[in-house]
């Protein structure tokens, strides 16, 4: 792995991402920004904190935003570390550094792959994780959005996992929260104790809205299932919780993180298996699967990809993308962080 020398990164200032060396405490959100607020140009951050139960696709949706698969996705716990991504917008790698518990930087690398990120979550030593890209259609014009992967809450086997979600969340101040649920099992009792916990100790206290993704919706099977019926059920519940301050969105984290891939030039980092599924999954999209009721956009620019031998329209990609769900949730989170709601 490649490691940046420190002097190289004493002269990177420019970047958000070296502009957190000095961070006292890096577990701590604030630290960060008030590093990058006391920069020359500086912009406010605006923080996202991703929460879910395990193998809801959590990391899977923040692969999706980013249009690459740089975040480990299992379906058990996969690490108990804080991953956060903060947007430059026009980046074409992901710049990134692994801290220790003190904020002592143990490794870097200016160009995070999966393996890069995989050798991180192994280490021991390492307890947070700072890394830089572009999120797409989030635009950090006015403002930085960091986007902050928490771990899954309800490994049975180790209760650190919880533990370090909700002292983030409680610790730090956050634009919105995006809580992914997986629509096959909902209203299950970790989601619901998570959920209540969720609402008294954060939600509540800071008076932020909350947008709820609906993961794996296509794989609803909707001639014997009512899913309109499956929403205002899931709704309901959260109204008795206590939430009144959100959106929710059905939703394909892994259908659409194979078709921005795509989109963005990067089918070499699929799998056989994705390789072989991705026909089928543009046919799905873009001719009978929809998520949203969205529409394509003519003015969509044009341009031809080439996937495991087989080309593709990118207006064909681009109306199976929108059809996952994926570009609804993108314009929500700018409309809340833009507009406040």
């Amino acid at each position: 792995m490649k490691k940046i020398a420190m002097s190289l990164l004493q002269n990177a200032t420019s970047t958000i991402v070296s502009s957190i060396l000095n961070a006292s405490n890096i577990v701590n959100v604030s630290n960060i920004m008030d590093n990058i607020r006391n920069m020359k140009n500086s912009k406010p951050i605006k923080n996202i904190a991703v929460c879910a139960t395990m193998s809801a696709g959590k990391t899977t949706f923040v692969n999706a935003l980013l249009g690459t698969d740089v975040l480990p996705s299992r379906n058990e716990a996969t690490t108990a570390k804080i991953t956060s991504v903060y947007d430059k917008d026009g980046a074409e790698n992901l710049s990134g550094y692994a801290y220790a518990q003190n904020g002592d930087i143990i490794e870097g690398s200016d160009n995070v792959t999966l393996s890069i990120i995989n050798e991180w979550n192994e280490n021991l030593l390492v307890k947070r994780i700072i890394l830089q890209g572009d999120l797409d259609n989030i635009t950090s014009k006015d403002f930085v959005c960091a986007i902050h992967d928490t771990p899954g809450t309800n490994n049975s086997g180790d209760k650190t996992h919880h533990d370090i979600t909700i002292q983030f969340l409680e610790n730090n101040p956050f634009t919105c929260i995006i809580y992914v649920a997986n629509c096959q099992h909902l209203c299950t009792t970790d989601e619901k104790k998570l959920l209540t916990e969720l609402y008294n100790r954060v939600i509540l206290k800071q008076k932020i809205p909350v947008i709820f993704i609906l993961n794996k919706a296509d794989a609803i099977d909707r001639e014997k299932e009512d899913f309109i019926k499956m929403l205002s059920d899931y709704k309901q519940s959260l109204q008795e919780i206590g939430f009144d301050d959100f959106k929710i969105f059905p939703f394909s984290a892994k259908n659409a993180r194979l078709l921005k891939m795509a989109l963005k030039n990067r089918a070499s980092q699929f799998t056989e298996t994705e390789k072989d599924a991705f026909f089928s999954i543009v046919n799905k999209f873009s001719k009978g699967t929809d998520l949203t009721g969205s529409i394509i956009n003519s003015s969509d620019s044009n341009f031809q990809i080439e996937v495991d031998g087989e080309i593709y329209n990118s207006i064909q990609l681009n109306m199976a993308l929108k059809h996952t769900g994926l570009m609804e949730i993108e314009k929500e989170i700018e409309n809340i962080l833009t507009n406040g709601r």
